[in-house]
């Protein structure tokens, strides 16, 4: 059976670098503020869920085709 240390041998690299992650500022020096995008408030984000929108209620909304005409037979039936 592996030992605990060797599983996870990187643990105390990992907490040091948690901790400081926890203890820097909130300014502009955070890692994960700088990941974040403002893509769902642009405009295009919205326009795309606009137009998704209006796609899928137009197609919930109108009138189903009509119902297919059989093909006629061309054998003379018995």
């Amino acid at each position: 059976m592996k030992s605990i240390t060797h599983i996870d041998a990187n643990a105390e690299a990992r907490r040091t670098w948690l901790l400081a992650l926890q203890s820097a500022p909130t300014a502009s020096t955070n890692v994960a503020s700088n990941a974040q995008s403002d893509f769902e408030k642009s405009f295009a984000f919205r326009l795309a869920l606009v137009i998704t929108v209006v796609v899928i209620g137009i197609n919930l909304f109108s009138s189903p085709p009509p119902p297919a005409r059989p093909a006629p037979s061309n054998h003379a039936t018995v």
